[in-house]
């Protein structure tokens, strides 16, 4: 593979480059992740010590209490948390943080969604090429994977 580009629908436009981050398990933003950090925290999470700055996210479920989109925020504003998402579907803890980070005048990292055709490639990515990088393209409506 020598790099690839899929279609996708942006939740959030954006353009956003960085390693790629597959995390499969939901996680719990409020308490599962280290705000200073941006390190996951979450005791049995299987991708626990993961760090979530700078990266994209890819799967990025989310879970817990209403606490999840404030956090987010405070991750993000501190510039600890990912440089975009790429999720199956939308995800309400995201897309409030998101709409948060407007109302602050705060550039919101992206948000792309993929079909389940799609997410099979993407999943493909993930288990083939960790370390390439994962570029969101609003403009283009596209998610890709290249060498670094």
């Amino acid at each position: 593979m020598l790099g690839h580009s899929i279609k996708v629908d942006f939740l959030i436009p954006g353009t956003a480059t960085g390693p790629l981050l597959h995390i499969e398990d939901a996680v719990s933003i409020w308490g599962g992740i280290d705000i200073a950090s941006g390190r996951l925290i979450e005791a049995g999470h299987p991708d626990y010590g993961a760090t979530l700055a700078g990266k994209l996210l890819v799967g990025g479920k989310t879970k817990g209490s209403t606490a999840g989109p404030g956090a987010l925020l405070e991750l993000m504003h501190k510039g600890c948390g990912p440089a975009g998402f790429l999720t199956f579907g939308p995800d309400p803890v995201l897309l409030a943080a998101a709409k948060a980070m407007n109302l602050l005048d705060r550039k919101p990292a992206p948000i792309a969604i993929v079909t389940q055709e799609y997410w099979r490639e993407v999943l493909r990515w993930c288990r083939e090429c960790p370390e390439w990088l994962l570029t969101l393209d609003a403009d283009a409506c596209t998610a890709s994977v290249a060498k670094p």
